[in-house]
Formats: structure tokens, C-alpha cells, sequence
């Protein structure tokens, strides 16, 4: 079976890991193994007890070593998200039409509004014929 222990999370700082697991996988592999081949009757329950309380404190300290990882992902996410609306501002700026001068610009939007103009005049002269 491979190894399915991973060393625990580091500090940011000081690159120590931020706390020693209590319950060392790889035994208690063997441990459960060990107990396969034992009489149930001769189980040591309080030691399996022990080990349960000491899986509970090693979640606890994974839950408390994911939660300022997760803040990291968020916080990384929503700059990620600001940098891609900035290069999207970034890139307007540098749009081919802000080089038109605002003359030609205001010639075009007006030649396009005169043609609105009659089309919608048209479409009126036929409305009020067919009716």
C-alpha cells in the first residue's frame, strides 16, 4: 500500500511545520492490522480511545492549518479578478477608435442618426398607408 502520510503544512515564516501530528499513519496501519488477528474480547479499548481523541486533535489542527490557506486562495482569486477588469480597462484605452478625431467621430454618429431618422420615417408613412 503506498505511503499516505504527507509531512504537515509549514509556517509562512519560519518554513517549521506548524504542528507535529499525533497519530503517525503508517503505525496505525499496522496497529489496525495487529488488531485484525486479536481476539475482540482482548481489545484494549481505552488505548483505541486514546487514538480516536488524538485523530480528533490532528483534524483539529488540519481544519486550523486550511483555514489561512483558503484565505490566501480568496484573496489571491479577487486580485486576479481586479487584474483581469483592469487589463480589460487597459485595453479600451487602447482601442483603434479613440485615434479617430472627435470630428469624424461626431460626422459618423450623425450621418448614423440622420439614416435612423428617415428609416424610422419610412417605417411610419408605411404603417399609417397599410392601416
Amino acid at each position: 500500500m503506498p505511503n499516505t502520510t504527507r509531512s504537515p503544512a509549514l509556517c509562512t515564516r519560519c518554513q517549521e511545520p506548524t504542528f507535529k501530528p499525533r497519530v503517525d499513519l503508517n503505525s496505525l496501519e499496522l496497529y489496525v492490522n495487529s488488531l485484525s488477528k486479536v481476539d475482540p474480547f482482548d481489545l484494549d479499548t481505552p488505548e483505541v480511545s486514546e487514538m480516536i481523541i488524538l485523530c480528533d486533535g490532528d483534524l483539529e489542527d488540519y481544519e486550523a492549518d486550511l483555514m489561512p490557506l483558503r484565505s490566501q486562495i480568496l484573496f489571491i482569486e479577487e486580485q486576479q479578478a481586479r487584474l483581469k477588469a483592469y487589463k480589460a480597462r487597459l485595453r479600451s484605452l487602447a482601442s483603434p477608435i479613440r485615434k479617430l478625431p472627435n470630428e469624424v467621430l461626431a460626422s459618423i454618429f450623425d450621418s448614423v442618426c440622420a439614416s435612423i431618422r428617415i428609416f424610422s420615417e419610412n417605417c411610419l408613412r408605411k404603417r399609417f398607408f397599410l392601416n
